[in-house]
């Protein structure tokens, strides 16, 4: 097979860095900053102050905060002069800068408690001031959202004290006569007691002469308790399940009316019930709600980390303890991210522990980050060194003389580095995070770092990794006739010599000298040429349809190309065929080529009918065939149709940029521009 010829930049300095067979790529090079990207946006420092960068590492929001946080749901705390304040993604103040603190709540998305400089604290949320700072509220905790000091903040209503028990908010009310309950859901929606009255065997809680509590059924009025317990914690049956008050503190009583745990103090936790002992000590221990004992009532603390994972402090230390396996690691602090339990431990040092597997990471780190799409920060003792490890402590990354890891975590797709001295933010190794980065404005040398990116693909053989990298470099510099052979190479390698060829042949209309892209266009000219007069109808069908896969990006790439190259903003391809024009009026000049144009694009216009109404079906990417019926036509009259088509197409884009170059400006046809997909 003819191999075609390839061009070849020499490059001061290195794209990638590589480990262990593998080739990062940069996201974004030389670019301002090295925050995390949130909602497409990072923060830089510029000049003592903060501004934002968006992922197309372009200044979004000028450097003029004295700080930021990252953006959440399209708002981000800053500080100004005058205090501090929230914007959105456009810069624009959803909260005025005139606050003393502004602290983002965990509970909710766009959650925020405020504090003004007179030290009076508020409510912001969903974009607007739903407590205002004022002294009659007092301190603020957001633990039981959306009740935020008995306000429910989704409605503005006051309640009486709130309490929750595993997904239900309870309201008391004190009275003269007696104490009122209300029950709310997670949402703060209030619910039907009525409904939680009664156990799933009928049981109803009552109260006796004795000004004692029992438990009776409720169609038949049979006691089943005698009244013997002092009053509930709440009068309504929360999962088949009801808390009673007893002369050793509290009993769980289940739908049956019997005692299934009896301590001091109990407490829905998710699916089970934290026990409280007082005696010799406050003491806590978990049980399931049939009360078998999941960790045994001995800690001094019990806290969920995650899942069936929870904190259990001792007198002499820590243990991260799993509830189903048994296993136990100790610690200091225990924090988890994206599948993985980071643990500080006592006597310093961090080490992991696979949340799903039980299993721990068999090293031991000076400094450790969070994971995050799958990879995590990390030193170890020794050589200063930080490295990116996977979630089996394989090292993936390791920092170099020239290359150091700035960032803390993976976020959207990248992380923050600085090459040399350049600040860039390199894509996830793992290939996590789907978030687009396409970098405006590249400099020559960010060129030649992607040059040199893709020629090592190429010489990898991977010619689709590499074809996008070139589209990258010719999407900055639609002049660099060496990117556009490449990109041609990449093509032909994979099977669209069509499109190869308007990639050659765009080169080498961009420099005749380009001795390299001339024989590209030749060569491959002459291997359509035999294609055509050999292929039969199934094969030409079966091109047509990679063809028409590649045409749909590539088309629109050098649409945009000679748009640029022009002056324009085209959106569609380019290609030679054009013979040019030497007119010396210059409103000749300007009339034969408005007259040249119109003439190619009635030819565009007639074929794109055509080939719309009438076309054959062909299979499209995903192998299904689509198309109009064959109204009269085959594959051979559909091939040639197309051909037609994309002839006047280039035909037009030529005659338009030979006008420009001469100082005539010809409106872009839409037919120039069209495509068709199938």
């Amino acid at each position: 097979m003819i191999k075609r010829t390839l061009i070849f930049l020499i490059i001061v300095c290195s794209c990638a860095i590589t480990m262990a067979d593998n080739t990062y790529k940069w996201a974004l090079y030389d670019v301002k900053g090295t925050g995390e990207f949130h909602d497409g946006l990072a923060e830089f420092y510029s000049n003592g102050l903060y501004g934002f960068i968006n992922s197309a590492g372009e200044v979004a929001i000028e450097a003029k905060f004295k700080s930021v946080e990252d953006f959440e749901d399209g708002q981000a705390i800053v500080e100004t002069e005058s205090g501090m304040g929230i914007i959105n993604r456009n810069g624009l103040f959803l909260l005025e800068p005139k606050y003393k603190r502004i602290k983002k709540a965990e509970e909710a998305p766009g959650l925020y408690v405020i504090e003004s400089t007179e030290g009076y604290k508020g409510i912001f949320f969903n974009n607007r001031l739903v407590i205002p700072p004022i002294n009659s509220y007092g301190d603020f905790s957001t633990y039981y959202f959306p009740f935020i000091n008995n306000i429910n903040i989704l409605n503005g209503k006051i309640y009486g004290g709130i309490r929750k028990e595993g997904d239900i908010f309870i309201s008391k009310t004190q009275t003269k006569n007696k104490m009122n309950r209300l029950y709310f859901d997670k949402n703060g929606n209030e619910l039907n007691a009525t409904s939680y009255s009664k156990s799933s065997k009928g049981l109803v809680i009552f109260k006796g002469e004795n000004d004692k509590y029992g438990f009776k059924n409720a169609d038949t009025g049979t006691i089943i308790t005698a009244p013997q317990y002092s009053g509930s914690l709440f009068d309504i049956w929360i999962k088949d399940h009801i808390i009673v008050f007893t002369s050793k503190g509290l009993a769980l009583i289940n739908a049956s009316g019997e005692i299934v745990i009896e301590t001091g103090y109990l407490q829905y936790e998710d699916d089970y019930i934290l026990c409280v002992t007082y005696e010799p000590k406050m003491l806590y221990g978990l049980y399931s709600l049939t009360g078998e004992e999941i960790i045994p009532t001995k800690y001094n603390f019990l806290y969920k980390i995650v899942g069936d994972w929870y904190r259990c402090e001792i007198d002499d230390g820590q243990v991260a303890f799993n509830i189903k396996t048994k296993k136990k690691y100790p610690g200091k602090h225990f924090t988890y991210s994206d599948g993985m339990i980071q643990v500080d431990q006592e006597d310093g040092g961090y080490y992991y522990i696979n949340a799903a597997t039980g299993n721990r990471l068999a090293d031991t780190y000076k400094y450790a980050n969070d994971f995050s799409e799958g990879l995590a920060v990390v030193e170890k003792d020794g050589d200063g060194y930080k490295r990116i490890i996977n979630k089996q402590g394989k090292t993936i990354l390791r920092e170099t003389e020239d290359f150091e890891i700035k960032g803390n975590i993976f976020s959207e797709g990248v992380i923050a580095t600085r090459y040399k001295y350049d600040y860039c933010y390199m894509y996830n190794p793992l290939g996590h995070g789907d978030y687009v980065y396409n970098q405006k404005g590249a400099t020559d040398k960010t060129i030649d770092i992607w040059f040199k990116e893709g020629l090592e693909a190429m010489n990898k053989k991977r010619y689709s990794e590499a074809k996008e990298i070139f589209y990258r470099i010719i999407m900055n510099a639609p002049e660099n006739g060496m990117a556009i052979n490449n990109y041609g190479v990449c093509l032909d390698n994979m099977g669209y010599k069509e499109e190869a060829l308007e990639a050659f042949t765009m080169a080498f209309d961009l420099n005749p000298n380009n001795t390299t892209a001339k024989n590209n266009m030749e060569l491959t000219k002459k291997e359509l040429l035999q294609q055509q007069e050999q292929t039969e109808i199934e094969t030409e069908e079966s091109n047509s349809g990679t063809f028409w896969d590649a045409l749909a990006s590539f088309g629109n790439l050098l649409g945009q190309m000679a748009g640029n190259y022009a002056g324009q903003n085209a959106d569609n391809s380019y290609s030679s065929g054009y013979s040019g024009h030497n007119n010396s009026s210059s409103s000749n000049n300007a009339s034969s080529y408005q007259t040249q144009y119109s003439r190619w694009e009635s030819i565009a216009e007639r074929h794109y009918n055509s080939i719309t109404n009438t076309g054959f079906r062909v299979r499209d990417k995903q192998g299904n065939r689509g198309g109009s019926a064959m109204q009269g036509t085959n594959s051979g009259n559909y091939v040639q149709m197309k051909k037609s088509f994309r002839d006047a197409q280039r035909q037009m884009r030529n005659i338009r940029n030979d006008a420009k170059r001469h100082g005539v400006t010809i409106t872009q046809s839409k037919w120039e521009t069209a495509t068709i997909t199938y």
